[in-house]
Parts: C-alpha cells; structure tokens; sequence
C-alpha cells in the first residue's frame, strides 16, 4: 500500500521558529505557515504545490469535498466546483511565491528541490520516505496531509503479476503465492520500501526508519481514498495531464482546463465495457 502524506524540514522550521505540523493542520494553517518558511532571499520555498496527480491535486481534490471519477467508473469530477477550489487553492500558493511554479517543476524535480533544502514541506507518498531519509537524514519529518473541508489521502497498491508468456506457470505462481503472503510481506516490510498490504505485518517497515514517525502513513489509510482507474485510465489520463499541465503554465484558464478534462474523460468512460 502506498498512501500519500506530507514531509517537512524540521532545520527548516527551527530556523523560522515554526511548530511542527500535525494533525490539526488544515490549507489555512499551511498557507499562514508557508508564507513564515518562505525565504526568497536563500531561494527556499516554504511549499512544494505539486503539479503532480496522485502526490498532489487528486489528494486536493478530495480534501475539497470532489472527486476524480466517480464510484461506478461513469463520470469524471473534474468540471465541479470542488475540484476547481483545488486547483485555485493550489495556484494562490504558487501566485503568492509559496511554491515554486510549474516551469520550475517541470526543469526539476519536486524530490530534489525537497531533498535540496530548498522547500520546507512536500506531499509524498510512503515510498518516498528512503530517498528523502537519504537526502535530509533526521532533518526529515513526516505529518498528515493538511485537511481542506475534510482530510483525504489517495492511496495506492502494488502487486504481483506473472508474465501470459512464461514457460515455467506453475512455479511462478508458487513464487506470487509467498510474494504476496505473510513470508513475502515481512520481506517488503524489512526492506523498507513501503507498507506491506498483509495485515499485520506492518511492524517491520516502521522500523525500517527508526527517526522518522512512518506510523503516520498507517494512520492515513482512516481517511484513505483509492488512486482512481478504470479500464482505460491511461487514456483520460493522457488528455489529463496535457490539460492541467497547460494552465499550470498559464495557457489556459483553470475552469476551461477542467471542463476540457472531464468532457475528454466523460467521452472516454462511455466507450468502456461494462
């Protein structure tokens, strides 16, 4: 399981004397608090405003009360009015020098401008935690996501699979068997890579980093809300992405941007077996 939270640079918050996120955040407190971290004179923001989906806008989205598609996989909710307060929520950060833009998201990575020092919080999601650990070292904090009208998390999943073509069946499903058993998951646990979906098994991966709190990423799965698909995800996501890229860039308007996504996706969604 891999859901998404919210990294901090505890060097960073020392030195603007500001408390460590926690549970009560909400957008309003990560606004006033951004403005606090944000210096421009040592080039460091005091947020990273994703661009990004599952790290960013999707989590936004939901926290603003949306969604990205509905329950029976039959309608985009990019076009409402919820996801719209997203996205303006997300650019007001951006606009008012909080975030870096979305140029500069786009020429670097949001993990390296993070792991750089050069930003004080990120939304990441648990597989992150390594890479960041290696970067920032006990520098690195980790809290739940800031709540809009109510907290979300998109959560996601990994799994295994076995290759249609293989010539050895039999043994590759005696291999899935103990991948995605309790022997398979304490494995994936210990590595540290990220939370194993075998319940119970969980211990392992938070110890993995002994100064960082990852039980945070368990307590998220409360509220988690699942990474959106259907059967031809790929496709919406294509026109996606090329959308709220573009008024990320400003090319576009927000509202037009969204109505574009959903009425791509909508006309997507219809041509799906059902």
């Amino acid at each position: 399981m891999i859901p998404s939270d919210f990294f901090y640079n505890k060097e960073l918050f020392d030195k603007a004397g500001v408390p460590y996120p926690d549970e009560t955040w909400t957008w309003e407190t990560l606004e006033e608090n951004a403005a606090k971290l944000t210096d421009k004179s040592s080039g460091v923001y005091g947020f990273i405003a994703p661009i990004d989906s599952q790290i960013g806008y999707y989590n936004f989205i939901h926290q603003a009360g949306g969604f990205v598609i509905s329950e029976d996989k039959t309608k985009s909710g990019f076009d409402s009015p919820e996801a719209l307060s997203a996205f303006k929520w997300e650019q007001s950060l951006i606009e008012k020098g909080y975030s870096p833009n979305a140029q500069q998201q786009l020429e670097t990575k949001t993990r390296q401008l993070f792991g750089s020092g050069k930003a004080a919080m990120y939304p990441g999601i648990s597989v992150n935690a390594p890479e960041l650990h290696k970067l920032l070292g006990d520098k690195l904090g980790v809290a739940v996501l800031p709540a809009g009208k109510q907290k979300a998390s998109i959560v996601h999943g990994l799994s295994w699979a076995i290759n249609g073509k293989t010539k050895v069946e039999p043994e590759a499903w005696e291999l899935i068997q103990v991948l995605s058993g309790k022997e398979g998951a304490e494995l994936l646990a210990k590595s540290g890579f990220s939370i194993p979906a075998y319940k119970g098994t969980e211990e392992g991966w938070l110890k993995s980093i002994p100064t960082l709190d990852l039980q945070v990423f368990v307590d998220s799965l409360e509220f988690a809300v699942p990474y959106p698909v259907s059967q031809k995800t790929a496709e919406w996501q294509d026109a996606e992405v090329k959308e709220i890229q573009a008024a990320f860039l400003g090319k576009k308007s927000f509202e037009e941007a969204l109505k574009n996504t959903a009425e791509k996706m909508n006309a997507i969604l219809v041509t799906e077996k059902k």
